[in-house]
């Protein structure tokens, strides 16, 4: 791929990424979306994770080694980033901005600017959600065909193939229904006495609110102890019913873009926020 001084960026080979479980639901559905700079002499220098969502390509990780800092190894790799989004018919760039004040100056010398802040948000849920709909189960492959597609479809301009599968096979993929028409379709998952909502979609950001208080009295009533949620700070239906239920705020990510879009329709999965 990308050449550079004395190194170049290429996809990562096997045992070249660390298995951490922020970056697995990201690569388990683009899982050439790693890339690694890499020295002559084979030395790791730097890593990207990113992964295309709807039109954009999402960059949720871009580290460099401290000693090989200042030799462009981040430019190269945010670059190389770039191409593979091009590749990928993405026509935008998103980031979660990195810890610390350096990364998202970086980012913001690379053209992108604050979009929103991604707020975690966890606590015990509800057993009940009176008045939230009907929820429906959607079957593996549902979510390619029929009213789930038409909905992504209307949403957000096409339905994400990967990240659905991936939700079907990890966890439940549930449809609110409210007088007979499909509103809102979103993901639940478990592991152990915690659940996760996301990703989830739906005709309005009021529709989704309404997913995301059924999909919190659903984790609730299978006995979850706690649930978590990212859910973008200009989501002003989310957020509120984020604090309906008593979930606390325990993370703010910033969110950067080459482009702002969307009135946030979709809420982001956890780990990593995937709108």
């Amino acid at each position: 791929m990308l050449q550079g001084h004395s190194f170049r960026v290429r996809p990562a080979r096997p045992g070249e990424w660390p298995k951490t479980a922020a970056d697995a639901a990201l690569l388990a559905t683009d899982p050439d979306g790693a890339l690694v700079a890499a020295a002559a002499d084979g030395r790791i220098l730097g890593r990207a994770a990113a992964a295309v969502r709807e039109d954009a390509i999402l960059l949720a990780r871009l580290e460099v080694d401290p000693a090989s800092r200042g030799r462009g190894v981040g430019r190269a790799l945010l670059e190389g980033v770039r191409t593979y989004g091009a590749a990928r018919r993405a026509r935008a760039l998103e980031a979660l901005a990195p810890s610390g004040p350096e990364g998202v100056a970086f980012l913001l010398r690379a053209g992108l600017s604050l979009r929103t802040l991604v707020l975690t948000f966890a606590g015990a849920p509800p057993k009940t959600a009176d008045g939230a709909g009907v929820l429906e189960p959607i079957g593996f492959g549902a979510p390619l065909s029929g009213w789930v597609a038409d909905l992504e479809r209307e949403t957000r301009g096409f339905a994400r193939v990967p990240e659905w599968e991936r939700a079907v096979a990890t966890g439940e993929v549930l449809a609110l229904r409210r007088r007979g028409r499909p509103e809102a379709v979103g993901a639940l998952r478990r592991a152990g006495t915690r659940a996760w909502i996301g990703p989830a979609s739906g005709r309005s950001p009021e529709a989704v609110a309404q997913l995301f208080l059924a999909l919190a009295a659903r984790a609730g009533a299978s006995g979850a102890a706690r649930l978590v949620v990212r859910v973008p700070a200009e989501a002003a239906a989310l957020l509120e019913a984020a604090r309906s239920l008593s979930l606390v705020a325990s993370e703010a990510i910033p969110l950067l873009s080459l482009r702002r879009r969307g009135d946030f329709r979709r809420i982001a999965g956890s780990p990593g926020a995937l709108f």
